[in-house]
């Protein structure tokens, strides 16, 4: 990951399972079992070297988006200033995003 952001040009990340921000988690609250439906949310059992790629992440300039799935619900946020991370619904109901690169 580090390589490709290296290269200085615009990133969008696609992941499976969201990155956990509060928002996120109040939303989809499994009553108050563990996060195991989002990536790295924190005092959790991550280590060092995962928490440590979340907030270089969050650092990055490049990163205009993320795309993720898993929760089976829309769901749209900001990760880190002006990078929204969006969650799609559930592709056996036929929810999909249409999403457009433009220069």
């Amino acid at each position: 990951v580090k390589a490709e952001f290296a290269k200085g040009l615009p990133v969008v990340l696609a992941v499976h399972v969201p990155f956990y921000t509060p928002e996120l988690y109040n939303r989809s609250s499994d009553g108050g079992k563990k996060f195991s439906y989002l990536c790295c949310p924190p005092s959790e059992d991550n280590d060092a070297l995962t928490l440590e790629f979340i907030e270089w992440l969050k650092q990055q300039p490049q990163l205009k988006a993320i795309f993720s799935g898993h929760l089976h619900f829309f769901w749209e946020e900001e990760f880190a200033p002006g990078v929204m991370q969006y969650t799609v619904g559930a592709g056996s109901f036929g929810q999909a995003y249409h999403i457009r690169f433009v220069r």
